[in-house]
């Protein structure tokens, strides 16, 4: 009985952990008859650990250039999203 309640506060801080840095919501709708719609809320966390399983080959070198260029306009956006109206970010 021990060792099961352990087991359970191990899930419960496991997933206080996870889920501390937010969720992404991702929408994917197929363009075609009878296509498949699919929502999931996905742990922000888990976000960057799925990036370890994509092969390389797969993430071109250009594209994190290409991102460093946008950091500063991505920088000076989120503090003007936080003020905006509308849907809450955090």
């Amino acid at each position: 009985m021990i060792l099961l309640a352990k087991l359970g506060v191990g899930v419960l801080v496991v997933g206080v952990a996870v889920s501390s840095e937010g969720f992404i919501h991702v929408k994917v709708h197929e363009k075609q008859p009878n296509g498949v719609n699919v929502n999931l809320f996905v742990p922000a966390a888990l976000a960057t650990t799925a990036l370890h399983f994509v092969p390389r080959r797969d993430l071109g070198a250009h594209d994190s250039a290409d991102l460093r260029l946008c950091l500063p306009l991505i920088d000076a956006a989120i503090p003007v999203l936080y003020e905006s109206p509308g849907e809450s970010l955090s």
